[in-house]
This record gives structure tokens, C-alpha cells and sequence, in this order.
């Protein structure tokens, strides 16, 4: 999925995404995903809560973020 882009509601954010089948979705905190939970929008960024389901991964859960704008670093 890409972070398409964030908008404010009701005093909160929410977040448009384009699914892998190009279909575009507005998703919002606590929302669930396939294999994951929605922890926060932020106006330029969403953090989801992804559970791992490596038998040998010693965490069961991970931290993903999605990053609105890429930032040039380096120039």
C-alpha cells in the first residue's frame, strides 16, 4: 500500500491509501489491516502496528511507517 495522502477530521487525521489494487482507501487510528492495526496519522506519516508471524522471530509484533513526502538527505 502508499500513502497517498492525510487529511484533517473532526480533530484527528486520516489517512488515504492506495491498495495494491489500485483502489484508493481512507483509513483512520484503529482501523485494522490485513495482518496489522493503525496506530497513528500524523500530517505527514502513518504508523501501523503489524503482527509478525515468522515462527522464529522473537517479536510478535513490528512498527511500520509510512512516509508522506520523502525527504532528500545527503544534498
Amino acid at each position: 500500500m502508499t500513502l497517498k495522502g492525510t487529511l484533517a477530521s473532526e480533530g484527528s487525521y486520516v489517512a488515504i491509501l492506495q491498495g495494491s489494487d489500485n483502489k484508493t482507501y481512507i483509513v483512520k487510528a484503529g482501523d485494522k489491516l490485513l495482518d496489522g492495526t493503525i496506530r497513528a496519522i500524523t500530517p505527514d506519516s502513518m504508523v501501523i502496528t503489524q503482527q509478525v508471524t515468522d515462527p522464529l522471530s522473537l517479536e510478535k509484533t513490528r512498527e511500520v511507517r509510512k512516509v508522506l513526502r520523502q525527504t532528500d538527505e545527503g544534498k
